[in-house]
């Protein structure tokens, strides 16, 4: 039976479309976190701390982990539970789509302060330095 068949024309994504999209994401900004970001500390050595950039970008791939995996429970929780009368749950993994995102950016913007990174200044202005 295809979606159509179904009935979801017009409908919003399904829970598990959207929770597929949130771990994609949380995969993509982990690795953003883990792989991409620390090579920025070469310009910033000796003078980064390291400790912070440490903690602000494990923070975050524990904080994404942790919300992919109470996201997974509770749309299976929801849907077992109303089984003659499936609820609609496409703005549970939605809300942990948006608070990845969020705690990517603020983990950035701790990583930042970390390498002594002026978030709102360009480069190639003083920025009262």
């Amino acid at each position: 039976m295809t979606a159509d068949e179904g009935g979801n024309r017009g409908r919003p994504a399904n829970g598990l479309t959207l929770w597929v999209i949130q771990l994609a994401v949380a995969l993509v900004a982990s690795f953003l976190a883990l792989a991409v970001r620390p090579m920025g500390t070469s310009g910033c050595a000796p003078d980064c701390d390291y400790a912070l950039l440490s903690a602000s970008l494990w923070t975050f791939v524990g904080f994404a982990i942790v919300l992919a995996v109470a996201t997974g429970v509770l749309l299976v929780v929801l849907r077992v539970r109303g089984r003659e009368n499936p609820p609609r749950v496409w703005w549970i993994p939605l809300l942990g789509i948006i608070l990845t995102i969020t705690a990517a950016l603020v983990s950035h913007l701790v990583s930042d302060d970390a390498m002594r990174i002026d978030a709102f200044c360009s480069s190639h202005l003083d920025c009262g330095r």
